[in-house]
Formats: structure tokens, C-alpha cells, sequence
């Protein structure tokens, strides 16, 4: 197994082989990529063109998720969404009101998390420190004993294709587990439709692949 490791491309030997090229190169008897579907395609150049163009049409949300590290709670509450739209957040998740904070060495976690269309969002190009004094000025107005003394870290986090866009006939572009490649496989969140994005679909989807692809039935 090749763990911790660099991965650049995927390919196929012409011995049916699944080639693995990064910092080191690697053969497989098969391989399973999790990746989100633009990765994927960005990888794996070999893949036919009506194939990349079939996942090429799947579109995703991406998030900003900033973690905070405070040393005394914000409320009681795990969970608060924010309807407001003039918010830079969407939902306060306080992790450790649900995870003993004696995990987190005695700091309280809080992660403030959103959803962007796309990458010229403002905050998504905002500088770290630029981000953190947006957020402090409104997660003020929801708790009135907040102040930016309260915290021992604050990092943000940005992530591409975090969730598929199920659009009209997304039917027609969703893939199945096997590729036009021999012995490759994908499994990832692209294919969780008509189901949203959540721990358990990913168990469903998972123990679906298992199944398919121990009696044979994995279709591309």
C-alpha cells in the first residue's frame, strides 16, 4: 500500500496495471480514486475526451471553514445556523460542546463555515488576518461577552468542489463507480445524488462500491 505520498498523475500499464506516478511511482492491481471529479479528470490524462466531458459537467460549491481556538466558550449550543445573508457565516459549530475539550488540550473549538459559488468570492481571496476581523465584528453581534482577547488561534481554511451542484437532468452526468480504464475506479460525492453530503451517504456509498464491485456488477 502507498500511503503518505505524493500523487501526480494515473495511468494504465499495458499490462492492465494501474500506474501511480508522484514523488515515487507505484503499480496496483486496481486503484479507487475519492477525489472530487475536476481532480480526478486533472489527473488521469488518459481518461476519453466523452468521458471528461461527462464530468466535466458536474459543478460544485466550494467553502471557506474557519477554525477558532478560544479559551472560554461562546454559548451552550453545538449548532447555530445564520439566516442572515449579510453575514459572512453560515452555521457556528462549537465542537466542543459536543467533544470533551480535554481532547483539545482544555480549548474550546469552533468552526464557522459557508458555501461560495465560486473562487472571486471577496472572502475567499480576503488575507487570513482580514478574514479574522470580519468574523469577530459579527460573531459579536450574536455574543455579547465575545472578544478577540478569547482567542488562542484562528486558521481558515478554503476548499475547492466541497459539494456537488445537483443541477437539472444531473442524472445524465452522474458517473458510475467504474471508468473507461481497466481497474480503475471512482467513488466520491458526485455520486451521492439524489442524497445530500453527509457522513452517512458516504458509509452508503461506500458499502454500495464494496458490493458491486465484489460481485462483478461495477458499471462506468
Amino acid at each position: 500500500m502507498l500511503t503518505r505520498h505524493l500523487v501526480e498523475a494515473v495511468g494504465t500499464g499495458t499490462d492492465g496495471s494501474i500506474i501511480v506516478n508522484g514523488d515515487r511511482s507505484q503499480k496496483f492491481d486496481s486503484c479507487i480514486v475519492t477525489l472530487p471529479a475536476p481532480r480526478f479528470l486533472e489527473i488521469c490524462p488518459a481518461l476519453p475526451v466523452e468521458y471528461r466531458q461527462r464530468l466535466g459537467r458536474i459543478d460544485y460549491s466550494h467553502s471557506i471553514c474557519v477554525v477558532m481556538r478560544l479559551r472560554e466558550p461562546l454559548s451552550p449550543h453545538y449548532w447555530l445556523n445564520i439566516g442572515d445573508p449579510s453575514f459572512p457565516f453560515a452555521v457556528v459549530v462549537e465542537h466542543t460542546n459536543w467533544m470533551s475539550r480535554e481532547d483539545y488540550g482544555g480549548q474550546h473549538l469552533v468552526y464557522l463555515s459557508r458555501y461560495v459559488n465560486r473562487c472571486d468570492d471577496e472572502i475567499w481571496n480576503e488575507a487570513d488576518g482580514a478574514v479574522a476581523e470580519r468574523y469577530c465584528v459579527f460573531l459579536k453581534k450574536i455574543f455579547k461577552n465575545f472578544h478577540e482577547a478569547q482567542i488562542l488561534g484562528f486558521d481558515v481554511f478554503r476548499e475547492r468542489y466541497t459539494q456537488p451542484i445537483f443541477n437539472t437532468h444531473y442524472s445524465r452526468a452522474l458517473p458510475g463507480f467504474a471508468t473507461p480504464l481497466a481497474n480503475l475506479f471512482l467513488v466520491n460525492t458526485s455520486q451521492f445524488y439524489p442524497h445530500s453530503r453527509c457522513m452517512n451517504t458516504s458509509f452508503q456509498l461506500a458499502r454500495e462500491f464494496v458490493s458491486q464491485w465484489r460481485d462483478g456488477e461495477t458499471e462506468a
